[in-house]
């Protein structure tokens, strides 16, 4: 699996919203940049590099569909 950075920001193709990644257990946590990590998560990457909505659900995307967000920083 792709390791993300947590220094860095993420897209997704067809997305402008950035996310910001969280290390939790085996994978990570997508936070939305601009609401943070107060309200759940918007995505979570398994530990096989897929992604799932905040729901649980499936989605099209991996770890690998994510694009880093140049220059940006959450912190």
């Amino acid at each position: 699996m792709r390791q993300l950075n947590t220094g860095k920001l993420y897209t997704l193709p067809g997305r402008v919203r950035p996310l910001y990644a969280a290390p939790s257990g085996e994978g990570y946590r997508l936070y939305d940049y601009r609401l943070g990590s107060t309200v759940p998560p918007r995505f979570i990457v398994r530990a096989d590099g897929r992604l799932l909505d905040w729901h649980g659900g499936e989605t099209p995307w991996t770890v690998d569909d994510l694009l880093e967000v140049r220059g940006s920083s959450p912190h």
